[in-house]
């Protein structure tokens, strides 16, 4: 069939991403000539699987339309969601079943193994559960190229986005609707999401501007059925008046479709997602348990997500005032009305989640310091792969230091399979956590450290080019990891004996560097080494960044030359150049005079090359600053890509507030393979003043 020159309007429903649907195969032969000859076709969509989108079938069907769910296969038959029995009526009676990942994952956020669970076993278990399912529709809208290749291996012949159409006061230039068949399958756009102020005359201008300007295809994204019950939602009256609406306009040329009918193509076989992790059987079950893992520089560690329910806001940061290792994870509840805020173990289909068994109870621990009562909070994940809420503690006492906090779990229902525990703050204030730990309840419980000492280089030693740096380690519930550390900045985490790595001194040449080890056992306890410290001969390492001491301000606007002011949010600032200087004559000086949200900062400029230090893609970089602070700063690094636009890329975790000067150090992420340049420098995140002065920049080994 050919589909140029059509327009079709996806509906679709609750996750923020836009529509899709498919006809049953016989319905498609049936009406493909009336799409050849069609100049707009809409096609109705609905996402999440919710329960009250089951009644849109015969709505559709009366009218003689049929519309595409996308479907997550872990909701399917839970309280609130619709049952298998009413998916199988939808289909028999001809609507599209799609796919939605097993869990509405936000895919951006996790390794492609996990994307692959996801994406793969989702369509693998609506496979097996008697559906035909050839479309995909991302949650949230969140999607990459490498998200796009593993829906493609998965399976699927299309995935479809939220936005990317022109809307009336959104997306100036955009078309208003894709084309047929679309460049990318793979990026099929939408308008933005029903919302519960979408009016009729909303939804009829999203076809009939389509219809004014050549025709095409045109998603449009619903949710919920029902009359305010979400702010994603269209009420059944208003849905009802839009089908009515679209069957009259069969006489002009429009007519509705599903996705697969638009699409096309054939119906794979389905294909596994990789083997999941299995934790230890004895020791801390948790994978990241002392959060100090951030590969991806994002404030939020490894194997954890964030959380929240009710109205309420809340920031979220890694902070240094940890209870063991570098970092800790720091909740500040801003306003409070209903809810709470929390950070839990991932909640996957097995990367990170520890596996458990149906009956059986657990007990998790944490460091916490908070001015507000926290509890831990508990789900499980069922045998369909999707996460309940299981359980919550009662309220741990509010603490100004590291105090323990512990919880035992109801024993574990029938079809659960994993779990996934954390801490939550539910009231104003603040709560830092540290230091999580896992295991069944009843078993034994190590609280001994592991005992860690470096082997070489000898202390004092003088050292050059690349040397052997190691280091031992032991404990009775066995070794987790042992991190080899340069100045307190991991250079290396080492999951075997022997705890060795090739240290190439040469970023460190004329410097004096101290060395340690950290050792962390299966259970989660660590231990840090007795330091060393050697003389890394040669010349001191080439500083990367120009007037790196600030000295230099040629037109004399208080803005050192090769540096820029930079800020978001809402918030107020007041720059200086000061003479309370670390090294010359002067430093930068930045006042937060108010503050709701964002952060200003002072960084080197972002420009094509003059000031701009030249980066090289796939190696770190580590920068250093001396830092006068009464708010805890942060370093934050930006990349120039191949096009020449400078673009955000980490942010260090907090550092300490210091009334004298005090020395910052943080290296960065691999730069990704499109960076050409970098700008680093350090920013102010609330009240408070922050004078910094001598930035360093190498390349780290």
């Amino acid at each position: 069939m050919s589909c140029r020159g059509l327009l079709v309007v996806l509906l679709a429903s609750a996750c923020a991403a836009p529509p899709d649907e498919l006809v049953g195969l016989g319905e498609l032969e049936e009406s493909s000539s009336a799409l050849q000859n069609a100049t707009t076709v809409v096609s109705l969509t609905f996402d999440d699987t919710f329960a009250d989108n089951f009644q849109v079938a015969a709505m559709a069907e009366a009218r003689g339309m049929r519309a595409t769910f996308y479907v997550n296969s872990g909701r399917i038959g839970q309280s609130g969601y619709m049952t298998r029995a009413q998916l199988i009526a939808m289909e028999d009676a001809g609507h599209e079943i799609a796919g939605h990942t097993i869990s509405h994952a936000n895919l951006s956020t996790l390794e492609p193994d996990e994307v692959r669970r996801q994406v793969c076993n989702d369509r693998l278990a609506l496979l097996d559960a008697g559906f035909a399912i050839t479309s995909f529709a991302y949650p949230f809208s969140a999607q990459s190229s490498t998200v796009h290749q593993i829906v493609a291996e998965c399976g699927y012949n299309s995935g479809r986005l939220v936005g990317g159409l022109a809307m009336p006061s959104s997306c100036n230039g955009c078309p208003y609707a894709n084309r047929m068949p679309p460049p990318d399958a793979y990026q099929v756009r939408t308008n933005d999401s029903v919302k519960e102020q979408t009016t009729l005359e909303d939804l009829t201008g999203y076809v009939t501007r389509a219809e004014q300007n050549g025709g095409g295809w045109v998603p449009i994204v619903f949710h919920h059925v029902c009359a305010g019950c979400d702010s994603l939602a269209v009420s059944p009256t208003t849905l009802a008046a839009f089908l009515d609406w679209l069957e009259a306009r069969v006489a002009l040329g429009t007519e509705v479709a599903t996705v697969d009918q638009v699409i096309g193509g054939t119906l794979k076989a389905g294909v596994d997602g990789p083997p999941v992790y299995s934790q230890p059987a004895t020791g801390n079950m948790l994978q990241n348990p002392s959060l100090e893992s951030d590969s991806n520089g994002d404030q939020l560690p490894d194997c954890w997500q964030r959380g929240g329910t009710g109205t309420n806001a809340a920031t979220y940061s890694l902070t240094n005032v940890a209870y063991e290792g570098n970092v800790a994870q720091r909740i500040t509840m801003t306003s409070f009305t209903s809810g709470a805020r929390r950070l839990v173990s991932r909640q996957d289909l097995g990367t990170c989640a520890p596996a458990v068994t149906p009956g059986r109870q657990y007990t998790v621990t944490a460091r916490y310091i908070a001015n507000s009562q926290p509890m831990f909070t508990i789900y499980y994940r069922n045998s369909s792969g999707g996460w309940v809420w299981f359980a919550q503690s009662p309220r741990l006492p509010t603490s100004s230091t590291y105090a323990l906090g512990i919880y035992t779990t109801p024993a574990m229902p029938e079809g659960a399979t994993a779990i996934s525990v954390g801490l939550s703050l539910a009231g104003l204030g603040t709560l830092t956590m540290d230091a999580f730990t896992l295991a069944e309840a009843g078993g034994t419980t190590d609280a001994t450290p592991p005992v860690v000492a470096l082997t070489s280089p000898a202390d004092g030693a003088t050292v050059s080019g690349t040397v052997t740096l190691s280091a031992t380690a032991s404990d009775a519930s066995g070794i987790g990891r042992v991190e080899l550390l340069a100045d307190g900045t991991v250079i290396a985490t080492e999951l075997v004996s022997p705890y060795e790595l090739d240290w190439d001194t040469t970023p460190f040449a004329g410097r004096t560097v101290t060395l340690t080890a950290r050792a962390f056992d299966e259970a989660g306890n660590t231990a840090t080494s007795a330091s060393r410290q050697v003389t890394v001969a040669g010349a001191t390492s080439t500083n990367l960044l120009q007037n790196a001491s600030l000295e230099t301000d040629a037109n004399g606007d208080q803005i050192p030359d090769c540096w820029q002011r930079g800020g978001s949010g809402t918030n107020a600032a007041i720059y200086t150049l000061t003479t309370n200087a670390y090294a010359g004559a002067r430093a930068q000086r930045i006042d937060m005079t108010s503050y709701s949200s964002g952060a200003r900062r002072l960084v080197s400029r972002q420009d094509t090359g003059a000031c701009a230090p030249a980066a090289a893609a796939g190696r770190r970089y580590t920068v250093t600053a001396r830092y006068i602070a009464t708010s805890q700063p942060v370093f934050t690094i930006y990349y120039r890509n191949a096009s020449g636009s400078w673009v955000w890329f980490a942010q260090s975790p907090t550092f300490a507030t210091s009334s004298s000067y005090a020395l910052a150090s943080y290296t960065t992420p691999a730069l990704p393979s499109s960076a050409t340049a970098i700008s680093v420098g350090l920013s102010i995140l609330n009240l408070g003043s922050l004078t910094m002065d001598d930035f360093t920049l190498v390349q780290a080994p």
